[in-house]
């Protein structure tokens, strides 16, 4: 029997430093080219923030990287459930954050991350 490899939501700005391989940030790289010793999970509203943040370049590296390895990306297209983004709003959240843990609540992903004061860290769901 194989255990499942775990299921990860990465912030936004994983995807952006990673693929821009940003000095500063360069965990972001190593951590995407991990991909693959587990599954990442990409909700609707991160997608909007990578199409919106993106170069064209950036876009084509992050298609290729979907399309080349399915069994270990996920595009989640479905909404948040708008109570739960209010849920977490409601407890301090801005309204980007809310729907991206509204997101990770609704896909039942093993680990999220999010930006936290220039620092990323990991937060077990």
């Amino acid at each position: 029997m194989t255990t499942p490899i775990e299921r990860w939501l990465l912030d936004t700005n994983i995807w952006l430093f990673g693929l821009r391989r940003d000095e500063q940030f360069q965990a972001c790289a190593e951590l995407l080219f991990l991909v693959g010793a587990f599954s990442v999970v990409i909700p609707l509203q991160i997608l909007k923030e990578l199409n919106v943040n993106f170069t064209e370049e950036e876009a084509k590296v992050f298609h290729r990287l979907v399309n080349n390895y399915p069994e270990f990306v996920e595009l989640n297209w479905e909404p948040p459930p708008v109570g739960r983004v209010k849920y977490f709003e409601d407890r301090g959240c801005r309204k980007g954050d809310a729907i991206i843990a509204a997101h990770t609540e609704a896909c039942k992903v093993d680990l999220s991350s999010q930006k936290t004061d220039s620092s990323f860290k990991p937060l077990p769901i």
